[in-house]
């Protein structure tokens, strides 16, 4: 089973290192001859565009870790299976009799059927992310149009940062704050900077 890892981990890594090569060409690259002020033409969106490769390459390192995640828990319950015999996927014993508990839990159960905590955390970061990148780009976009296409940048790498320890937090509430609100923060204030600039621009 160990071999099945190797891609998820391998996955994993290369979004990480992807993200680092990102962050480091935008560093080399800075923020160009874009004015401070709203975006002019397409250009001034590059330095914005390098934040927003970067986040989907996060959403696709939380997509290998779900694998990652899946085939590790599936590979324990096995090694548990042949030393104590079937449990479920929470990897508690069932002792209801059934014939098809003479082998251990396959893995579309462990992945798909059941409740186990590392496996529903590795799902609730894939899911958390999703649902806060809507409002981020569409934030962070709207604020380099209306506001400044500079700031957009470094705002928005503010936010990756704070989006990228959030699996290190989920289980230690309230610590958990210390990722999610400073993110919200950060959607927030370009959004509501952009809706104000868009109204009031004459």
């Amino acid at each position: 089973m160990n071999h099945l890892k190797l891609l998820p981990l391998a996955g994993t890594i290369s979004c990480i290192i992807a993200i680092f090569c990102i962050f480091i060409t935008a560093l080399v690259k800075g923020l160009g001859d874009i004015t401070n002020g709203p975006a002019q033409n397409l250009k001034d969106y590059v330095p914005v565009l390098y934040v927003t490769a970067s986040a989907i390459f996060l959403l696709y390192t939380l997509f290998w870790n779900q694998g990652y995640t899946t085939f590790t828990e599936h590979e324990a319950l096995q090694q548990r299976f042949e030393k104590e015999g079937y449990q479920n996927v929470d990897g508690h014993h069932d002792n209801d009799g059934d014939p098809n508990h003479n082998k251990g839990p396959s893995l579309t159960q462990v992945k798909y059927g059941g409740q186990n905590k590392k496996i529903r955390n590795a799902d609730r970061f894939v899911g958390n992310l999703q649902e806060q990148m809507i409002p981020f780009l569409i934030s962070m976009y709207a604020y380099s149009t209306y506001v400044n296409a500079r700031s957009a940048a470094q705002i928005g790498w503010a936010w990756l940062f704070f989006r990228s320890y959030y699996p290190f937090t989920f289980t230690r509430f309230p610590l958990l704050f210390a990722s999610t609100l400073p993110a919200y923060g950060c959607v927030w204030f370009m959004l509501l900077r952009a809706v104000y600039a868009a109204t009031t621009t004459t």
